[in-house]
């Protein structure tokens, strides 16, 4: 029970580290500040959009079993390639470690 909730926290953090990862990674692609703003903006509304379409529990078109799966893993694969990007390799490796376990976890538990 208690690891089901602390499951379930390290989950909106990945969800939200992943919108952080990437807006942070758009933002240096941009170029100049008014590009870069846009394009993290951009970039931060398409994860969020995706993932509240697709792997939001309440989505109407919500992935279920192993598609939802390789979805998270596509999107949390994301946000550790955006901080390599970025030379933020510590942070790569800690977001891609608590995913797999997050993953690791929610699928050996039927929680996904």
């Amino acid at each position: 029970m208690i690891l089901d909730t602390l499951n379930k926290a390290v989950a909106f953090g990945l969800e939200i580290a992943v919108v952080a990862a990437v807006a942070y990674w758009a933002y240096g692609a941009g170029g100049s500040p008014v590009w870069g703003i846009a394009s993290a903006v951009v970039g931060a509304m398409l994860v969020i959009l995706l993932w509240g379409a697709f792997a939001a529990p309440r989505a109407e078109r919500r992935l279920s079993g192993v598609a939802l799966l390789v979805f998270k893993a596509v999107i949390f694969g994301a946000g550790a390639l955006a901080l390599i990007a970025v030379s933020q390799w510590i942070l790569a490796i800690i977001l891609a470690g608590l995913a797999a376990g997050h993953l690791w976890y929610s699928a050996a538990n039927d929680t996904l």
